[in-house]
């Protein structure tokens, strides 16, 4: 006898005893697997500040979050496909929750699919009804976000909290929406046309098949903290959430190894925190500017002029301004690599104390005289003229040296954007530590800003060549980043 759902308290995996954790993965995504650099920490952090991009699809827009590598549709799916229906069969449903899909429809297969094996017809990455370059996310691709967030909060079995949205949820308990997944209750029904729940649960599709008539999925409750996992009936409806197919790297908050007490009487005096000297005196010449024997193309855009290059200033006497892979042909290609104390002209304790006080509002830092290391307003003014952070990637761009993005009038078949409207042409020089890793050379690129987040982080800005957004976030400050200066 066919299984139907069940979306009562008791769920499948206590009935069944196992549960899609138990499938043997494979999958390059696992958390396990390595095939993407995860730098940890000791101690839980704040999120970064939400930035939300844009995607349309089929005449409807949805907000987009980055999470970790992640980059998430951060409301539900709601594209009309054959079979998929609205809570209760009422539009106003579809308008606050999206549809609710079999695990067939979904991932755009044969409805035979819902009572047959049809593993061996799923990509590794399955698009189903997702857009183009984005796909139904895998068990694992779950798990991997789960786990960032607990991860990142120091918590267990805490994550549906923090995927939650703070409204729309009966009771309200147990939902902060810190990553703006912005998780609803939009329930669930089967195919004899019940539906239960909305309001109250949150369920959505994996790609991943457990079995003939099973398939896995994730589900919230308005009372519980977890993120519960199981499999149910394919012919079951549920949400359908989207991932992109690009994964970006990710930094997190590095872990001190200088340990102040809470009743340190620790404070960085003036006058020992310059320790690495500026670039020196700028000749500028029309659209460049020389120092330290290196000629730098400049950029006006709007009111601000910028260099058009990475910063490639050696800093005397010091050994954190590396080139990746300490290969120094990348140095000529990307320019430098620094930590936070480093390009602030600052002394290394500045990495793992607070030197806000020590920041000038046009800061120098390494740059050149004349020039400053760009505040977070500095980037939001040049990404705001540019167009808003979901599409100011692609305009500042180079269009060489990405991987498979170009600009879209070459006449090649570039899978991505990358038009350099403005001639920033910024370029994906990864990010390296200090304890000799480097990752990302080719993918993304990442900027320091003159801003701290805390006493071990600073902000920066960063892109990948997947899509077009320009993300804000905060880092670890002994971690290896580009430079851009910005004349005063």
């Amino acid at each position: 006898m066919v299984l139907r759902l069940n979306l009562s308290l008791c769920f499948c995996a206590i009935v069944l005893l196992l549960s899609c954790a138990d499938i043997e993965r494979d999958s390059p995504n696992d958390p396990g697997s390595g095939d993407y650099v995860y730098i940890p920490s000791s101690s839980s952090s704040a999120p970064p500040p939400v930035s939300y991009g844009v995607l349309s699809y089929y005449g409807q827009t949805y907000k987009t979050v980055q999470i970790g590598t992640q980059v998430w549709m951060a409301e539900n799916l709601n594209y009309n496909a054959g079979g998929s229906v609205c809570y209760g069969n009422n539009s106003s449903n579809c308008t606050i929750y999206g549809r609710l899909y079999n695990w067939a429809t979904a991932m755009g297969l044969s409805s035979s699919c819902n009572s047959s094996p049809c593993a061996s017809q799923v990509q590794s990455k399955h698009q189903g009804i997702c857009p183009s370059g984005w796909h139904i996310p895998s068990d694992a691709d779950w798990t991997t976000l789960t786990n960032y967030v607990e991860s990142q909060g120091g918590c267990s079995s805490c994550s549906g909290t923090r995927l939650k949205a703070t409204s729309g949820w009966n009771s309200g308990y147990y939902a902060t929406d810190e990553y703006g997944f912005s998780a609803l209750p939009g329930g669930g029904g089967d195919s004899d046309g019940d539906f239960r729940l909305a309001g109250d649960r949150g369920d959505w599709w994996s790609s991943t098949e457990y079995d003939v008539i099973f398939a896995c999925r994730r589900g919230m409750f308005d009372v519980f903290s977890e993120v519960f996992e199981d499999f149910v009936d394919k012919s079951s409806l549920f949400s359908v959430r989207c991932l992109q197919d690009y994964e970006y790297e990710y930094i997190l908050s590095s872990s001190s190894s200088i340990e102040l007490s809470s009743s340190s009487s620790i404070e960085p005096s003036s006058s020992s925190l310059f320790v690495s000297v500026p670039c020196g005196n700028a000749s500028t010449d029309g659209g460049t500017v020389t120092c330290d024997g290196q000629t730098y193309r400049t950029v006006r855009i709007g009111t601000q002029v910028w260099m058009a290059e990475n910063l490639n200033y050696d800093v005397p006497d010091n050994t954190t301004d590396v080139c990746y892979d300490n290969n120094s042909s990348n140095c000529t290609t990307y320019g430098r690599l620094y930590d936070w104390a480093t390009a602030m002209g600052l002394n290394p304790s500045c990495n793992s104390i607070n030197c806000a006080s020590e920041v000038q509002s046009k800061h120098q830092g390494i740059c050149p005289s004349g020039w400053h290391i760009p505040s977070d307003d500095d980037w939001s003014q040049l990404i705001n003229y540019v167009g808003s952070n979901s599409v100011a990637g692609k305009h500042l761009k180079a269009e060489t040296g990405w991987s498979d993005c170009g600009p879209s009038d070459s006449g090649s078949s570039y899978l991505y954007s990358c038009e350099d409207t403005h001639g920033f042409s910024a370029l994906p020089g990864g990010f390296g530590g200090l304890d000799g890793r480097f990752s990302s050379v080719g993918n993304s690129g990442y900027w320091w800003s003159a801003n701290e987040n805390s006493s071990g982080n600073a902000y920066y800005r960063s892109m990948g060549y997947g899509n077009d957004d320009v993300y804000w976030s905060h880092g670890g400050k002994t971690n290896l980043l580009s430079v851009r200066c910005v004349q005063d």
